[in-house]
């Protein structure tokens, strides 16, 4: 097996491990049909992760039936759908998940950063966090693949978010100048 299989190899196991949190999370805003969940899922990860009902409705069915997450049928037009929904114990689970992916990240972060530097002599930036914000090679890699008309509607929600950040990044540049020039 080349190096190449054997990494998309370990990818794959490592999707199948976060499906139930992007499952939970991508129906925490609103109730969704599995269908629905499947497309948001695919756009947030801009088509890196295309999950399918065979990955998909079991993972329902479990959530469904250990109570975090409920589904109800509906009409969606004249067709027949199950439309789940997050319960109080789902959202609880989910933002416990969410803790322990941030902790993990940070830690595999540290680990990977003092790897790159002390092993294989690269200069990188003092925190990953600045690698994610500034790194477009894996997003323009992923966009290329894309139909334009994809591309489009990708483009649109990426300039919506960058303008929420950069919004936020202003308003918190002016708190902290109010509260340095109190200080001074």
């Amino acid at each position: 097996m080349s190096l190449e299989n054997v990494v998309e190899s370990w990818s794959s196991e490592m999707l199948k491990g976060y499906m139930k949190l992007a499952v939970l999370a991508s129906i925490s805003k609103r109730p969704l049909s599995g269908y629905g969940i499947m497309k948001k899922i695919a756009e947030e990860t801009l088509g890196f992760w295309k999950p399918t009902c065979g990955g998909v409705y079991p993972i329902l069915r479990e959530l469904e039936g250990k109570g975090y997450i409920k589904g109800k049928w509906a009409f969606r037009g004249k067709r027949k759908m199950k439309i789940y929904e997050i319960t109080d114990d789902g959202e609880k689970l989910l933002n416990l998940a969410l803790e322990k992916q941030r902790e993990i990240s940070e830690v595999m972060a540290k680990l990977l950063h003092e790897y790159a530097c002390d092993v294989l002599k690269v200069k990188t930036p003092a925190t990953a966090e600045l690698v994610k914000l500034f790194d477009f090679t894996s997003f323009k890699e992923i966009l290329e693949r894309q139909p334009v008309k994809k591309q489009i509607k990708i483009l649109k929600k990426a300039r919506k978010q960058l303008e929420g950040s950069i919004e936020f990044i202003n308003n918190k540049l002016k708190e902290l100048e109010r509260k340095e020039s109190v200080k001074s």
